[in-house]
């Protein structure tokens, strides 16, 4: 199964930094297999990406060896003097097809791809619903967040081909570097 994840952290008044990002017992640190970096215009987002890819990536891939229904992230980011733990836990609505990801614009049909927008899921745009980490000016909240997303399956050449829509083509990231759960 080919799972493409975009760990974001979205900060108007600081500067966030990946430690490290969990999903299914695979550890990846900040700074050794992760980077995190800017590949949008809007600077204000954070993206994990690939640290041997070379510039700004729109995420991760990870390849499994089985299909999961049911996976959970969790990732924590350096905010000025805090460290904030985002938690996500994903539930897969279907099995038609043999990738996932997080990245709501791909949902829908752009160029020609059939619409896979889950019918549980009501419509709101993709920038709204992205489960991003939102750092509010004033920190002094939670350290802790929780969410929960579901997201249909995608078609791999939908996700190899489409993922960063509306980026530069060298802001996806490449099956090459995907990172590989036995």
């Amino acid at each position: 199964m080919l799972i493409h994840l975009k760990p974001t952290c979205v900060s108007a008044h600081f500067q966030p930094t990946l430690i490290d990002f969990t999903f299914y017992g695979l550890v990846l640190r900040g700074g050794q297999e992760l980077a995190t970096r800017r590949p949008y215009p809007n600077k204000t987002l954070a993206v994990a990406c690939a640290k041997q890819e070379r510039g700004a990536k729109d995420g991760i891939f990870i390849e499994t060896a089985i299909r999961l229904q049911n996976f959970k992230t969790v990732s924590r980011w350096a905010i000025g003097a805090h460290i904030v733990r985002h938690e996500i836990a994903y539930t897969v609505l279907d099995t038609e097809h043999d990738g996932v990801s997080d990245d709501v614009a791909l949902w829908m049909a752009p160029h020609g791809w059939p619409n896979r927008w889950p019918e549980t899921v009501p419509f709101r745009p993709p920038v709204l619903l992205a489960p991003w980490l939102k750092i509010p000016d004033d920190i002094d909240g939670p350290k802790e967040i929780r969410q929960e997303f579901s997201l249909p399956t995608l078609e791999r050449d939908r996700i190899l081909t489409l993922a960063g829509l509306g980026l530069p083509e060298n802001r996806r990231p490449n099956l090459e570097s995907a990172f590989q759960l036995a």
